[in-house]
């Protein structure tokens, strides 16, 4: 009995529908303002911190996360899958992150959320923010890499450089005051999602295996 809970709770569709469901609870509450105590005053705590030592550092954060430099992160671990002929692999990769870019920027014009109105800036943004294409880029990246990994004698280390990573990309977006503190949950929500489905459809795998 307890295998059978412990299979459907780690089952990928099931993940999938369940952070798909959450991800639509919380662009509709966006849409009716449901949210705005909440974000505001996650971003006014982060904002508090501001200086130039941590403007330059998390400036670093978030530009290491832009679609390029993953990009090029990911053309490399694709040519080590090559040399390794695990194609099977290479298929996840290929399809998993260019997919993140395609469906970050679908959700941005079907929800349509303006970025903070926020003076001085230090980077600027003109497309909409719901959900962080920085913070469902990288985090699709160290998902994605976990998927690789697992059961790798690295597997802890990288989970933890990833999650600790990840998080300081989303933090940077709402210290650098471009994005929600909402829209980083999104984009994280959707993004595991989606790595959740695409490792379940192309390497027929659940969660846990």
């Amino acid at each position: 009995m307890t295998k059978k809970i412990v299979s459907k709770i780690t089952s990928a569709y099931f993940i999938f529908t369940l952070l798909t469901t959450l991800f639509v609870h919380l662009g509709l509450e966006i849409k009716k303002n449901e949210l705005v105590t909440f974000d505001s005053t996650i971003q006014s705590l982060v904002r508090s911190h501001q200086n130039p030592l941590l403007d330059n550092i998390l400036l670093f954060i978030t530009h290491s996360s832009s679609a390029i430099p993953v990009l090029i992160f990911f053309a490399i671990i694709l040519f080590i899958l090559y040399k390794k002929r695990a194609f099977n692999k290479m298929h996840f990769i290929l399809i998993t992150i260019p997919g993140t870019l395609i469906i970050n920027t679908i959700l941005k014009l079907i929800f349509q959320r303006d970025r903070p109105d926020l003076l001085n800036l230090l980077v600027e943004e003109n497309f909409y923010s719901f959900p962080s294409g920085h913070a469902m880029i990288s985090s699709t990246a160290i998902f994605a890499l976990m998927v690789l990994c697992w059961r790798s004698k690295h597997f802890y280390k990288i989970l933890t450089l990833g999650l600790v990573y990840t998080f300081l990309v989303g933090y940077s977006r709402v210290y650098l005051g471009v994005h929600f503190p909402s829209d980083i949950i999104g984009g994280w929500m959707i993004s595991f999602a989606w790595v959740v489905l695409a490792q379940k459809l192309i390497l027929n795998k659940n969660v846990i295996e």
